[in-house]
């Protein structure tokens, strides 16, 4: 009998071995978590074989789990040059490059797929899916490689959405928020010529946190947020908070545009133009997006998957093709797309329980939304309705109830370590009447 201690993050439910820091979101409130494990022989054939094509957290939770089953023969295809790695981190990259070098960069160490043999192939190309002979045909450096599978898991996850604005032939300096290599894009433009203005259009987390980190990376830059809503982080925050974190980003110096819809992008060899509805231009040495994703489908599509917004799966993440499944940014479940850490990662524990032969239904949970621009930003659960205000300068506590219970709450800077766990709580008690506000008299004394 083996004793697995892990923590686990109150904000985004990253579980990890080390409790200092979240690795996934920066959160310091982390929750020891111990699990016995007994010794036990895998219920399924040793001649398993176990191919999944994607490298994010997805993957990784396949993994685990096949291995915490018994089922060593595994094959990961990344496309990435890097091993899988925390796709929130990557703003980091931007005022820090040898970060994406940094063991904590890294969901997993090297050691990891070395001693769970695990065979991981970096930077290949998947060009086809064999289903008859059961073969993943890749390709890196114009080499093919053929891979043999008996369960095929796609975890591709997302794209970047590109606007209609976007040209069809753009040049290096529009750069999508995405990946590794799209911040590497960005530091190497940096070296080759002066960075003087900077445009991110969609402040949405992504948006919110590249701007911050282009900041640190240099003060001499104007980095102007481009959103078309009036505020930012609508479904996130109230207006009372949105106002409030909107404020902490002008003082810090970034610049914000709202209620602006960009008509078209011209470009010449230097300069880019941005060129909204209302007439106004402004003129660009980068311009970076971040306008959500949408799910990778083409190759599930290619073999016979069902496809709608994403690869349509049921609660155990199978396809309609008995021996391949899907999870994380590229699966749909009832009608969703969901898109985010989180639930990628508890899709993934799914299917890697399914494939096992232990059959857990995936069930969406609503999760925290945490985001740091100068300032922490928390928010979870139902933003509206009657809401309870606390203030002290950029310290904000604002909960909000239905009928006198708790539903949702907005928290910014110190008073997210201090309440974030006991309101998550109180949601998912469904808290009322005299016990909820006692609750939130208690977290006022926090101020």
């Amino acid at each position: 009998m083996n004793i697995n201690v892990q923590y686990r993050c109150d904000i985004c439910g990253n579980t990890q071995p080390k409790g200092d820091k979240c690795q996934c979101c920066g959160s310091e409130s982390l929750k020891k978590e111990e699990c016995v494990k007994e010794n036990c022989q895998p219920p399924l054939s040793s001649n398993l074989e176990v191919v999944i094509i994607g490298g994010g957290i997805a993957s990784l939770s396949v993994i685990r789990c096949l291995i915490e089953k018994g089922i060593h023969s595994i094959t990961l295809i990344c496309k990435e040059k890097h091993f899988p790695y925390y796709r929130t981190a990557i703003p980091k990259i931007l005022f820090d490059p040898p970060f994406c070098s940094n063991p904590q960069f890294f969901i997993e160490q090297k050691k990891f797929y070395q001693k769970n043999n695990i065979n991981i192939l970096l930077g290949f190309t998947v060009k086809s899916i064999d289903l008859k002979k059961s073969i993943v045909i890749t390709e890196k450096d114009l080499v093919r490689q053929e891979v043999h599978f008996s369960k095929l898991v796609l975890a591709v996850g997302g794209e970047p959405n590109k606007p209609p604005f976007i040209p069809q032939s753009y040049s290096n300096d529009i750069i999508p928020i995405h990946s590794a290599a799209d911040m590497e894009a960005i530091n190497s433009l940096f070296e080759t010529r002066i960075i003087k203005q900077i445009a991110i259009i969609g402040a949405g987390l992504s948006g919110i946190e590249i701007s911050n980190a282009l900041r640190r990376k240099s003060a001499k830059v104007t980095v102007t947020l481009i959103e078309i809503a009036d505020r930012i982080l609508p479904r996130q925050l109230s207006k009372t908070s949105s106002k409030i974190f909107m404020d902490v980003l002008l003082k810090n110096g970034i610049q914000l545009k709202l209620n602006s819809q960009i008509k078209a992008i011209l470009c010449d060899e230097s300069t880019k133009i941005i060129e909204f509805s209302n007439g106004e231009r402004m003129a660009c040495d980068l311009i970076c997006y971040s306008c959500g994703i949408k799910s990778s489908v083409q190759l599930a599509q290619s073999i016979g998957c069902k496809i709608n917004h994403g690869i349509i799966v049921n609660e155990y993440m199978q396809t309609n093709i008995s021996n391949v499944f899907a999870c994380g940014d590229c699966c749909e479940f009832n009608g969703r797309c969901y898109g985010n850490w989180t639930d990628a990662m508890k899709q993934g524990i799914v299917c890697g329980k399914a494939i096992a032969g232990e059959f857990t239904k995936y069930i969406y949970t609503p999760m925290p939304y945490f985001v740091f621009s100068f300032i922490g930003v928390y928010s979870v659960g139902i933003i509206e309705g009657e809401s309870i205000l606390k203030q002290n300068g950029n310290e904000v506590m604002e909960i909000f109830l239905k009928s006198g219970c708790i539903v949702g709450g907005n928290l910014l800077g110190k008073i997210i370590t201090k309440v974030q766990r006991e309101l998550v709580t109180s949601i998912e008690r469904k808290t009322e009447g005299k016990e909820a506000q006692l609750l939130i008299e208690k977290w006022k004394t926090y101020f």
